[in-house]
């Protein structure tokens, strides 16, 4: 995975991050986060909310009862595959 670039990418081009849910950030923010970063806009500037693809309540309720050892995530935002490892890693990558 190449770090010299911010969002981190994999070899395929996909955006991948560590979420830490202890550190107060709701997965929805962190997904929001990182999709903007990729954009490289503002997450205010993004031409959708992830409201129009899931209940991000919902996603932030499970991820945070299931914590790191529980739920795998995958659905799709916009121009983008998300999925969220049991280990609270998120994968951003573009649909294809």
């Amino acid at each position: 995975m190449a770090t010299d670039r911010w969002p981190p990418t994999d070899g395929d081009g996909s955006t991948v991050i560590e979420y830490a849910p202890d550190d107060g950030t709701p997965i929805s923010i962190a997904i929001v986060r990182t999709i903007a970063a990729i954009e490289n806009i503002d997450p205010t500037a993004l031409e959708f909310t992830l409201y129009d693809y899931v209940n991000p309540e919902a996603l932030d309720l499970l991820i945070e009862h299931e914590g790191s050892g529980g739920a795998e995530i995958r659905f799709t935002v916009d121009d983008y595959d998300i999925y969220v490892s049991e280990t609270g890693e998120i994968v951003v990558r573009e649909s294809t």
